[in-house]
Protein backbone atom coordinates (compact mmCIF):
# COMPACT_ATOMS: atom_id res chain seq x y z
CA UNK A 1 0.00 0.00 0.00
CA UNK A 2 1.20 3.16 -0.73
CA UNK A 3 0.72 5.75 2.09
CA UNK A 4 2.37 8.76 1.26
CA UNK A 5 3.18 11.03 -2.26
CA UNK A 6 5.49 13.65 -2.35
CA UNK A 7 6.25 15.60 -5.40
CA UNK A 8 8.72 18.43 -5.29
CA UNK A 9 9.60 21.10 -7.88
CA UNK A 10 13.29 21.95 -7.54
CA UNK A 11 14.60 25.02 -9.96
CA UNK A 12 18.33 25.10 -10.70
CA UNK A 13 20.14 28.15 -12.12
CA UNK A 14 23.78 27.91 -13.83
CA UNK A 15 26.24 30.94 -12.75
CA UNK A 16 26.10 30.90 -16.97
CA UNK A 17 24.90 29.05 -20.02
CA UNK A 18 26.17 25.17 -20.11
CA UNK A 19 26.08 22.97 -22.84
CA UNK A 20 26.04 23.60 -26.73
CA UNK A 21 22.52 24.73 -26.28
CA UNK A 22 23.31 27.22 -24.19
CA UNK A 23 21.54 25.99 -21.02
CA UNK A 24 21.14 28.98 -18.34
CA UNK A 25 18.73 26.58 -15.61
CA UNK A 26 16.88 23.15 -15.42
CA UNK A 27 13.87 22.01 -13.24
CA UNK A 28 14.04 19.01 -11.21
CA UNK A 29 10.81 16.92 -10.73
CA UNK A 30 11.81 14.85 -7.46
CA UNK A 31 8.92 12.45 -6.41
CA UNK A 32 9.15 10.34 -3.56
CA UNK A 33 6.49 7.08 -2.72
CA UNK A 34 6.32 5.93 0.48
CA UNK A 35 4.47 2.20 1.45
CA UNK A 36 2.83 1.42 4.40
CA UNK A 37 6.13 -0.07 5.85
CA UNK A 38 8.16 2.88 5.61
CA UNK A 39 9.75 2.26 2.48
CA UNK A 40 10.63 4.77 0.06
CA UNK A 41 11.44 5.17 -3.22
CA UNK A 42 12.63 8.77 -4.91
CA UNK A 43 12.51 9.20 -8.34
CA UNK A 44 13.00 12.47 -10.83
CA UNK A 45 12.39 13.85 -13.99
CA UNK A 46 13.94 17.17 -15.47
CA UNK A 47 12.57 20.25 -17.61
CA UNK A 48 15.50 21.86 -19.57
CA UNK A 49 15.15 25.25 -19.55
CA UNK A 50 12.37 26.10 -17.25
CA UNK A 51 8.84 24.94 -17.17
CA UNK A 52 9.00 22.00 -15.01
CA UNK A 53 5.88 23.67 -12.31
CA UNK A 54 3.61 21.94 -14.73
CA UNK A 55 5.21 19.02 -14.68
CA UNK A 56 5.56 18.36 -10.87
CA UNK A 57 1.75 19.60 -10.45
CA UNK A 58 0.75 17.18 -12.79
CA UNK A 59 2.94 14.57 -11.46
CA UNK A 60 1.51 15.53 -7.80
CA UNK A 61 -2.09 15.55 -9.30
CA UNK A 62 -1.31 11.50 -10.98
CA UNK A 63 0.18 10.61 -7.50
CA UNK A 64 -2.61 11.31 -5.66
CA UNK A 65 -5.10 10.02 -7.99
CA UNK A 66 -3.57 6.93 -8.70
CA UNK A 67 -1.23 5.83 -6.15
CA UNK A 68 -1.74 7.13 -3.02
CA UNK A 69 -3.67 4.81 -0.63
CA UNK A 70 -3.68 1.66 -3.00
CA UNK A 71 -1.72 -1.24 -3.13
CA UNK A 72 1.90 -1.22 -5.09
CA UNK A 73 0.79 -1.81 -8.55
CA UNK A 74 3.22 -3.58 -11.42
CA UNK A 75 4.43 -0.13 -13.37
CA UNK A 76 2.87 -1.23 -16.30
CA UNK A 77 -0.71 -0.93 -14.65
CA UNK A 78 0.43 2.06 -13.22
CA UNK A 79 1.43 3.79 -16.60
CA UNK A 80 -1.57 2.57 -18.64
CA UNK A 81 -4.30 3.61 -16.40
CA UNK A 82 -2.67 7.20 -15.85
CA UNK A 83 -1.69 7.26 -19.70
CA UNK A 84 -5.25 6.48 -20.28
CA UNK A 85 -5.83 10.10 -18.79
CA UNK A 86 -3.62 12.33 -20.76
CA UNK A 87 -6.52 12.81 -23.04
CA UNK A 88 -6.98 16.46 -22.59
CA UNK A 89 -3.64 17.31 -21.77
CA UNK A 90 -1.66 15.32 -24.32
CA UNK A 91 1.36 13.50 -23.32
CA UNK A 92 4.40 16.50 -22.72
CA UNK A 93 4.36 17.80 -19.77
CA UNK A 94 2.48 14.31 -18.50
CA UNK A 95 5.16 11.85 -19.41
CA UNK A 96 7.91 14.06 -17.53
CA UNK A 97 6.07 14.13 -14.57
CA UNK A 98 5.22 10.11 -15.39
CA UNK A 99 9.05 9.42 -15.66
CA UNK A 100 9.51 10.75 -11.71
CA UNK A 101 7.06 8.63 -10.57
CA UNK A 102 8.08 5.30 -12.16
CA UNK A 103 11.51 5.77 -11.22
CA UNK A 104 10.60 6.21 -7.45
CA UNK A 105 8.57 3.12 -8.19
CA UNK A 106 10.51 1.30 -10.26
CA UNK A 107 14.22 1.93 -8.53
CA UNK A 108 14.25 3.32 -4.71
CA UNK A 109 17.50 4.77 -3.09
CA UNK A 110 18.67 1.23 -1.92
CA UNK A 111 18.44 -0.94 -5.21
CA UNK A 112 20.33 1.98 -6.80
CA UNK A 113 22.81 2.43 -4.15
CA UNK A 114 23.94 -1.35 -4.57
CA UNK A 115 24.01 -0.77 -8.57
CA UNK A 116 26.06 1.87 -8.20
CA UNK A 117 28.34 -0.35 -6.16
CA UNK A 118 28.15 -3.31 -8.52
CA UNK A 119 29.36 -0.74 -11.18
CA UNK A 120 32.80 0.46 -9.04
CA UNK A 121 31.52 3.20 -7.21
CA UNK A 122 33.08 2.16 -3.88
CA UNK A 123 32.09 5.77 -1.99
CA UNK A 124 28.65 4.84 -2.09
CA UNK A 125 27.10 3.56 0.81
CA UNK A 126 23.43 2.55 1.88
CA UNK A 127 20.53 4.56 0.06
CA UNK A 128 19.55 6.72 2.79
CA UNK A 129 23.02 7.65 4.09
CA UNK A 130 23.20 9.52 0.49
CA UNK A 131 18.82 10.48 0.16
CA UNK A 132 18.19 12.68 -2.68
CA UNK A 133 21.79 13.18 -3.44
CA UNK A 134 22.22 9.38 -4.66
CA UNK A 135 19.73 10.24 -7.52
CA UNK A 136 20.12 13.54 -8.11
CA UNK A 137 24.27 13.06 -8.71
CA UNK A 138 25.60 14.39 -5.62
CA UNK A 139 27.59 11.54 -4.28
CA UNK A 140 31.32 12.39 -4.37
CA UNK A 141 33.08 9.77 -6.28
CA UNK A 142 37.01 9.00 -7.56
CA UNK A 143 37.45 9.72 -11.82
CA UNK A 144 39.13 6.18 -12.54
CA UNK A 145 35.60 4.85 -10.47
CA UNK A 146 33.22 6.65 -12.58
CA UNK A 147 35.67 6.05 -15.72
CA UNK A 148 34.81 1.75 -14.90
CA UNK A 149 31.34 2.73 -14.73
CA UNK A 150 31.02 4.07 -17.92
CA UNK A 151 32.87 1.23 -19.70
CA UNK A 152 30.85 -1.28 -17.38
CA UNK A 153 27.83 0.41 -19.13
CA UNK A 154 29.19 0.38 -22.16
CA UNK A 155 30.64 -3.37 -22.29
CA UNK A 156 26.44 -3.85 -21.74
CA UNK A 157 26.99 -4.70 -17.95
CA UNK A 158 30.32 -6.51 -17.74
CA UNK A 159 32.90 -5.39 -15.74
CA UNK A 160 36.57 -5.35 -16.61
CA UNK A 161 39.09 -3.67 -13.71
CA UNK A 162 40.48 -0.90 -15.27
CA UNK A 163 44.36 -0.34 -15.86
CA UNK A 164 46.34 2.38 -16.99
CA UNK A 165 48.83 0.30 -18.50
CA UNK A 166 48.47 -2.43 -21.36
CA UNK A 167 48.23 -5.64 -19.37
CA UNK A 168 48.85 -8.09 -21.97
CA UNK A 169 46.00 -9.98 -23.72
CA UNK A 170 42.16 -9.87 -22.87
CA UNK A 171 41.36 -10.00 -19.52
CA UNK A 172 38.52 -11.34 -18.25
CA UNK A 173 35.54 -9.43 -17.23
CA UNK A 174 32.42 -9.92 -14.45
CA UNK A 175 28.84 -9.68 -15.59
CA UNK A 176 27.39 -7.23 -12.89
CA UNK A 177 24.27 -6.16 -14.00
CA UNK A 178 22.19 -7.59 -17.61
CA UNK A 179 21.35 -5.48 -20.45
CA UNK A 180 17.92 -5.74 -19.93
CA UNK A 181 17.82 -3.64 -16.84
Amino acid sequence: MIARTGIRHLRIRFDRPVGGSGVAMVDVIAATLTDADGAEGLGFSYVIGGGGEAAAAIAASLAERFLAGRPVPAPRIAWRRMAASFNRSGPGPNLVALAALDVARRVGQDPLANRLRALGLRGVGAGERHGGALVLGGVGVRALELADAYTTLARFGTRVPLSLALVGGAVAGERVMHSAH
